[in-house]
């Protein structure tokens, strides 16, 4: 089983954040305050839970059923609390587009009948980290083929898209857009459900100032596996 770290870092002070910079409250369920509302707003379909948490008898044939219906109503993520679950499509489905992630900076990630994706489970992430001004730590591990990999780099690339302006962050954009290629280059293998499947146990740190700027990033350690 191999994992993948990572961590983002608040800055030391918010003293001088500005009084007009509002981030979303995740204790409100409803539409937020942190980006521009009224976008891409489509309507949203629920299949079964979207938090198996809310089933009322939560046994393995009640949750088997549930993941299974959504699972063919191609909805690959459900929540379990505060944990995304994900099941690979192993398909051509395309769940990752510019629109997928600006309908998901449109709505609030926190409410609960929004679809959930790891591009909502970024979301939350991102603005748990601005609201409350504490560190966030996320964890992506399952055997091989699982997706780590690449809900990784989705979760990344959310972030990117989401976060600040500067010329500083926009080279560090292009950096971490081509980390993983490179780590693929040398730790990455065939196997029975994946093509690609990553060898490696990497623990990334995102660093971002007051505004949610991305100011440095860095692979603290990086394990191969065989």
């Amino acid at each position: 089983e191999y994992k993948s770290y990572l961590s983002m870092v608040v800055p030391d002070t918010f003293e001088d954040r500005p009084t007009e910079f509002f981030v979303r409250d995740p204790r409100i369920n409803g539409r937020g305050s942190f980006r521009k509302k009224g976008g891409n707003l489509r309507p949203t379909v629920t299949i079964g839970y979207n938090n198996l948490a809310d089933i009322d008898e939560p046994d393995v044939k009640n949750v088997v059923n549930v993941l299974r219906r959504r699972y063919l109503n191609n909805t690959f993520y459900t929540f379990i609390g505060d944990i995304l679950v994900y099941m690979p499509p192993f398909s051509g489905i395309s769940i990752y587009t510019d629109e997928d992630v600006q309908y998901y900076c449109d709505n609030n990630a926190f409410d609960p009948d929004l679809k959930p994706h790891i591009y909502s489970f970024a979301d939350r992430v991102y603005s748990n980290m601005l609201f409350w001004k504490r560190n966030q730590c996320v964890i992506m591990t399952g055997p091989s083929g699982s997706g780590k990999t690449i809900n990784t780099k989705q979760f990344l690339s959310y972030i990117q898209s989401v976060s600040g302006g500067w010329d500083i962050s926009n080279t560090l954009k292009t950096r971490l857009a081509h980390l993983f290629n490179v780590l693929d280059c040398f730790g990455s293998s065939q196997t029975d459900d994946s093509i690609y499947a990553s060898k490696y146990t990497s623990q990334l740190q995102l660093k971002f100032n007051y505004f949610g700027d991305i100011v440095s990033c860095q692979l603290k350690t990086c394990k191969f596996l065989s």
